[in-house]
């Protein structure tokens, strides 16, 4: 499969620079050369501005697009393991939760961070089960951590993963 090329913004901002440059020097008046250079920091604080703003509308169009099929992947992934661990949810909900990956209300609703989903399916089921395993109980103690192990045995392996690799998990 070949891949097509893209425009390269840093040519095209080139491309314009040139041309700037260009109509200042066929002109032919020496008095220009402030002119091309104001129109130059002009065009670059304008290219920025963009840029910025196409960055920051990408960060929020795969923010959503994650929120979204979050809602799919983790409600699949909790009905699989929900029976396993003995425990029924209220609710799913896919947010920012800022340095968590997940956190469990004591109403049983499920909260998820939508960076989860750029994870690998087989660390999403170690925080499903992680946070299902917190309806039992809601600490990190060996109780909890047996509770894990029963429906989990590799967990500390996926724990592991997630430690290492988690904070690549940006956008």
């Amino acid at each position: 499969m070949q891949l097509s090329a893209q425009p390269n913004p840093d040519l095209t901002y080139i491309k314009k620079v040139r041309a700037l440059k260009a109509a200042v020097v066929i002109s032919g008046d020496g008095t220009n050369e402030a002119a091309y250079v104001t129109a130059v920091r002009k065009e670059a604080k304008t290219s920025d501005a963009v840029n910025n703003f196409c960055k920051a509308a990408a960060v929020e169009a795969f923010k959503a697009y994650f929120t979204t099929k979050g809602q799919q992947r983790f409600g699949d992934r909790v009905n699989h393991f929900a029976p396993k661990v003995g425990v029924r949810i209220t609710g799913i909900k896919i947010k920012d939760l800022g340095f968590r990956w997940a956190s469990c209300g004591t109403s049983g609703v499920l909260n998820f961070h939508w960076a989860c989903m750029m994870a690998p399916l087989k660390i999403i089921d170690y925080i499903v089960v992680h946070e299902l395993c917190h309806l039992h109980q809601r600490n990190h103690s060996d109780r909890f951590w047996n509770e894990v192990d029963k429906v989990m045995p590799d967990y500390a392996e996926r724990k592991e993963w997630l430690r290492k690799h988690g904070a690549s998990l940006t956008l």
